[in-house]
């Protein structure tokens, strides 16, 4: 059958919605409820923005995509997510990939932004670096597949788990390669 989503012009088949739903349920079932530790960092602003630009870690991404078959995208993703679980101390490491749903049928005239944001769950316990870039790979694949559905429904079940749980559960961090698309295309997976 045919569900509507929460914008009416967007007709999404039951099982789509049903399949990311599944794997939303997943994430929030596996991973540590709280993410990260409170800092006790009580400078202001509390959200910092950096930028780190660097011509040899371009270089070096590159070096290990080719090495490993793939595009930078996993590779990029791979370090993210390692330093993010060295950082934090917790493995497997869930952040959200901001999916555009462009390509669905019937959205190609739309004129809104569209894109969602869907769990990304990498574990990358006693992996080396290459395993890690295959393991994001596939984990962004998995997103990738499971980014279309009905946020009235994900925020239902997002409720459901946190009540069953007994806590909320922390997957406020984000990855965004938003990187010129014109780079090398990827070859497959590593």
């Amino acid at each position: 059958g045919v569900q509507t989503c929460a914008l009416p012009i967007c007709p999404v088949p039951q099982r789509t919605v049903g399949e990311a739903l599944r794997h939303w349920a997943k994430v929030l079932r596996t991973v540590t409820p709280q993410r990260f530790d409170e800092s006790g960092d009580e400078r202001s602003p509390r959200w910092w923005d950096m930028t780190f630009e660097s011509k040899a870690a371009e270089l070096a991404m590159r070096a290990i995509a080719a090495r490993n078959g793939t595009d930078t995208s996993p590779v990029l993703l791979a370090a993210y997510a390692v330093a993010l679980a060295r950082t934090i101390g917790r493995n497997p490491v869930v952040l959200q990939l901001a999916v555009s749903n462009r390509f669905r049928p019937g959205f190609a005239g739309a004129v809104t932004p569209l894109a969602m944001a869907t769990p990304c769950m990498l574990d990358i316990a006693d992996i080396t670096f290459d395993e890690a870039i295959g393991r994001a790979y596939r984990a962004a694949m998995t997103t990738y597949l499971h980014s279309y559905y009905d946020p009235l429904q994900r925020v239902a079940l997002i409720e459901e788990i946190n009540t069953e749980r007994g806590e909320e559960v922390d997957i406020q961090c984000y990855f965004n390669d938003r990187r010129d698309p014109g780079r090398v295309a990827p070859t497959g997976p590593p």
